[in-house]
């Protein structure tokens, strides 16, 4: 059910937002529009190899940063905020979970992403209280944290970036520390979410 068909694309799978809309149901405007994304070599300061070919690039960008950035809107926004640039071989969707407090699914802030192939791009904020379906965070009171994502699909390759505070702003997320986190992944050949198990590594 996509009532905002202006602000995207409905698809069997969900709502696919336009750049500048973000949201379950794209109703969201974009806090920070992403310019682009392609991984423009040496922009993202870490990566790491997460295991079956899925890539992490991320970027931290302090509050009121008015250097320039491929994000507009940065520095528009009151706190730093986590930039995230997801990598894996398949054209289905790309799971990320942050901190859970096992190591794998449980307690876990989750966030899935999806290129239709239209080209349009959707990523949710979700909650994992086990080893179970993951739901969406306005199921718990809470609302996403997306501020903002970009995406597409080439050669058998998905990327999908989006933006987040570093710090939890609703139910269901989860404090990103500038130093060690733990992160949870898992990609899927389809664009339809499903459990899945989680690897896990810091």
């Amino acid at each position: 059910n996509c009532p905002s068909l202006d602000h995207g694309l409905c698809t069997p799978t969900g709502c696919a937002c336009r750049p500048d809309w973000v949201g379950r149901d794209c109703a969201t405007p974009a806090t920070v529009v992403l310019d682009s994304a392609d991984i423009a070599p040496g922009y993202y300061p870490f990566a790491r190899e997460l295991g079956g070919g899925y890539v992490l690039h991320w970027k931290i960008h302090p509050a009121r940063n008015n250097s320039a950035t491929s994000a507009a809107g940065l520095r528009e926004l009151g706190g730093d905020v986590v930039e995230f640039a997801m990598v894996a071989p398949t054209t289905g969707w790309i799971g990320l979970g942050i901190n859970p407090s096992d190591g794998g699914m449980t307690q876990a802030d989750m966030y899935v992403g999806t290129v239709t192939s239209g080209g349009q791009v959707r990523v949710e904020d979700r909650w994992s209280s086990g080893y179970t379906m993951p739901v969406l965070d306005e199921t718990l009171g809470g609302g996403s944290d997306v501020l903002g994502a970009a995406g597409k699909e080439e050669n058998g390759v998905t990327i999908i970036k989006f933006v987040r505070a570093l710090e939890a702003t609703s139910a269901g997320d989860k404090t990103i520390s500038r130093g060690a986190n733990t992160f949870a992944w898992a990609y899927g050949s389809s664009d339809v979410f499903a459990i899945s198990c989680f690897d896990f590594g810091k």
